[in-house]
């Protein structure tokens, strides 16, 4: 008699958005169990720390809410008002504001583009700079929204407890935007050495053959090295985050 093949349920299948570790320990969930009232405490915990990293007060009504009612479900007490209902529906309603008050907290941080470290490409520096302008914004706004984005997910966690690994990449990618635009950014360093290396790049006869100019290579190299620092911090504010997750529920 041949050996039958073992069926894998969908709960033992892995989508490797987080550590398999931490996957398996949220897919092995049984909803409205100990050990899932448990993991909803612990991603409260997480997204208390993205919300005072990431929002100021004036935004954070909402999904303080959620929080404290998520806590108040896990801990089988009576949620208080407003439901959790009108607590999403809340949340949805202050996304753009939210991002609007965040944008604007941090845009009072930049400072005057200065000098043009090429000289003769003043145009193409001043370009340049708005380039770094607008995706410096973008990020900031990013942050806000995927952080109210976790929230949504904490309290769909309730009856889903797959949702728990929508909140910890929201979690992490909201850190790693906000660490991009707060840290490298708002930098003149990090903006000079990007456009020094485009207008190094436009020097090679193969640019030159392209027909590709340092106005063009520069908002490409720069995206290039947000990429890599991107990559950078949310695989390791992810890690950090499932680390304490695992030590939260016991895993």
């Amino acid at each position: 008699m041949k050996p039958s093949l073992r069926v894998v349920s969908p709960k033992e299948v892995l989508e490797g958005r987080v550590s398999s570790r931490v996957e398996r320990a949220i897919r092995r969930l049984e909803s409205g169990s100990v050990e899932h009232r448990g993991a909803l405490r612990a991603a409260a915990a997480l997204c208390s720390r993205g919300l005072r990293a990431g929002l100021p007060p004036s935004a954070s009504e909402a999904p303080l809410a959620a929080v404290e009612l998520i806590r108040d479900a896990a801990a089988q007490s009576r949620p208080k008002s407003p439901s959790l209902a009108a607590v999403e529906k809340q949340l949805l309603a202050s996304v753009e504001s939210a991002e609007s008050v965040v944008v604007r907290a941090f845009e009072r941080t930049l400072s005057p583009a200065p000098e043009c470290p090429v000289p003769g490409e003043e145009t193409a520096w001043q370009s340049f700079n708005q380039t770094a302008d607008r995706s410096f914004r973008r990020y900031v706004s990013l942050s806000a929204h995927l952080t109210l984005d976790a929230h949504l997910e904490l309290i769909r966690a309730l009856g889903t407890p797959a949702a728990l690994i929508d909140v910890i990449v929201a979690l992490a990618s909201a850190h790693a935007y906000l660490t991009c635009a707060a840290g490298s950014l708002r930098h003149t360093s990090f903006r000079v050495q990007a456009f020094r290396q485009a207008s190094w790049d436009a020097s090679r006869p193969t640019s030159v053959a392209l027909g590709l100019g340092v106005s063009e290579l520069a908002s490409q190299t720069l995206h290039e090295f947000l990429g890599s620092k991107f990559s950078s911090h949310v695989v390791r504010e992810q890690a950090q985050l499932e680390e304490f997750f695992l030590w939260a529920v016991g895993a």
